[in-house]
């Protein structure tokens, strides 16, 4: 966070001090210490998004009967309304109030973007450390460092579960374009979800939880965004509006990645329905009563 703040003007807290604990786990390893640091104040985009989200009342009375069943444990209304779905009318958000917060991310995410990388090909945590990741399987969950971009892509490939080896020949195919590409190393977060960032006023008052940033290729913060916020129409309804990374985004990186999402660690899907390794971002799908999201067109249907 130290860093952060002196290369940008994104408001993280201020720390004011590390300790160091004096206690060790079972197996006679020091145990993490913790910051002592300032408090921001403001609510997270997650209620500040929920509180512009338009539901129809429709759909907001089937949703209430779809809580009952699921509470009853009555499987034969579930699949009755699941079956609705398609044609309940589509939930939308009122952003006629959130430009500035729209602004701010966008300038914070460059800022952020822009600091210039200590090797132009290596990924890495904040001075040549290991990565801490969430998408590392293995405890305690941390990857590299890597002298090269190419090694890292591989590693997060090498992180499929053996029991999708029949899915390898379609993990090549999409790998493909990701690994010839040269990305450009930006500085990232590596973990912005919607409780990590912090709105008051209609501004942006803070980021935190900074413990996975580090060195990465270009295309990681967005795919990581996207990970936070599979099937949540109404978030990506805010995201694809605020476009923090241009008006095209990473659609091959992502195919990709959402691929190894569904065959890696605690995200895998088994069976038929996990071997559809298509994007519903990146492919028509139904739509369901919070909409169609697409990760081309979304912005269209966010009302500003």
């Amino acid at each position: 966070m130290r860093f952060v703040a002196q290369n940008t003007s994104i408001p993280v807290p201020h720390v004011f001090d590390i300790v160091q604990s004096t206690e060790t786990t079972h197996d006679g390893k020091p145990r993490e210490g913790y910051f002592v640091m300032s408090r921001i104040h403001g609510i997270s985009l997650r209620q500040w998004i929920t509180k512009r989200a338009i539901v129809h009342p429709e759909t907001a009375l089937v949703l209430d009967q779809l809580d009952a069943c699921i509470a009853s444990g009555d499987s034969n209304g579930l699949a009755a309304l699941k079956a609705r779905f398609p044609s309940l009318p589509r939930s939308t958000l009122d952003l006629s109030d959130g430009a500035q917060l729209i602004e701010d991310l966008r300038r914070a995410l460059t800022e952020l973007r822009s600091i210039p990388p200590p090797h132009p090909d290596a990924v890495s945590g904040l001075h040549n450390r290991p990565l801490s990741s969430i998408r590392c399987t293995v405890a305690p969950h941390e990857l590299g460092r890597f002298d090269s971009q190419l090694a890292f892509k591989n590693a997060i490939l090498n992180q499929v579960a053996l029991i999708f080896e029949d899915r390898v020949p379609a993990f090549r195919s999409l790998a493909e374009p990701v690994l010839e590409k040269r990305h450009r190393i930006c500085f990232t977060h590596a973990d912005l979800h919607e409780h990590n960032i912090l709105v008051q006023d209609g501004r942006l008052a803070g980021i935190i939880d900074w413990e996975h940033a580090g060195w990465y290729p270009e295309y990681w913060e967005y795919t990581m965004i996207e990970y936070h916020m599979p099937n949540q129409p109404v978030p990506q309804l805010f995201w694809d509006t605020v476009h923090p990374f241009g008006e095209e985004p990473y659609t091959e990186e992502l195919a990709l990645e959402w691929a190894l999402w569904r065959s890696t660690g605690d995200r895998s899907v088994v069976g038929p329905r996990g071997d559809d390794l298509r994007c519903p971002r990146l492919v028509p799908c139904e739509p369901g009563p919070f909409g169609q999201a697409n990760v081309l067109r979304g912005s269209e249907k966010a009302r500003m």
